[in-house]
């Protein structure tokens, strides 16, 4: 949304387990798939905190379904640090439903085979770029390119590099192009259509 006031084009993502995207869920439990979402209506919501982009697919999937906007339909929502715990909520009960990557479940369901047993997946968002690095449109292109070189793979040679990938939970940065975002606008032009006409 602050693309054109930026003017800077995404340069740079990160990876994590192997991949540059996310993929976001909504989670229930058995009974509540049974039922339809329509059926969470007034209960709890489970959700990491500042999650913009997970909040955005869930709205648009709730209005894809003639449901109210998140705020309005759920009765509460629990904002949590770590992925694990809305997963957890979930799980034990505490909130009716939750939104994680897959990437996040995918591990639970390993660490715990319970999880994947009494959790189900009522809606899934397309694979997302989350997260861009950039420069400004007038930074010198020699500059850049020493430091995408570094960034692409010259980093993690060092204590220091591997130090901050270790502390963010990152793989490798890879660079990327305009199209990379295209899904992400995707929903996004999904949200707006649908928010007009609500």
């Amino acid at each position: 949304r602050l693309s054109n006031a930026l003017k800077a084009q995404p340069e740079v993502t990160q990876v994590r387990n192997g991949k540059s995207t996310v993929k976001y869920l909504m989670l229930v439990n058995e009974e509540t798939r049974k039922k339809g979402v329509g059926s969470l209506k007034n209960k709890k919501l489970s959700i990491l905190k500042s999650n913009y982009l997970g909040l955005l697919f869930l709205d648009t999937y709730l209005m894809q379904a003639k449901l109210p906007f998140s705020d309005r339909f759920f009765a509460a929502t629990g904002e949590k640090t770590k992925e694990s715990q809305v997963i957890l909520d979930v799980f034990f009960g505490k909130a009716d439903a939750g939104v994680v990557t897959d990437t996040a479940f995918q591990m639970m369901k390993e660490l715990n085979p319970q999880v994947g047993q009494k959790l189900r997946v009522v809606a899934e968002s397309p694979e997302l770029i989350d997260a861009v690095g950039f420069f400004r449109k007038d930074y010198p292109l020699a500059y850049k390119q020493v430091i995408m070189s570094g960034m692409h793979g010259g980093i993690k040679n060092h204590e220091r590099g591997r130090q901050i990938f270790l502390l963010f939970n990152v793989d490798q940065l890879n660079a990327i192009d305009d199209t990379s975002l295209d899904s992400v606008r995707k929903l996004m032009a999904d949200y707006d259509r649908l928010k007009r006409k609500k």
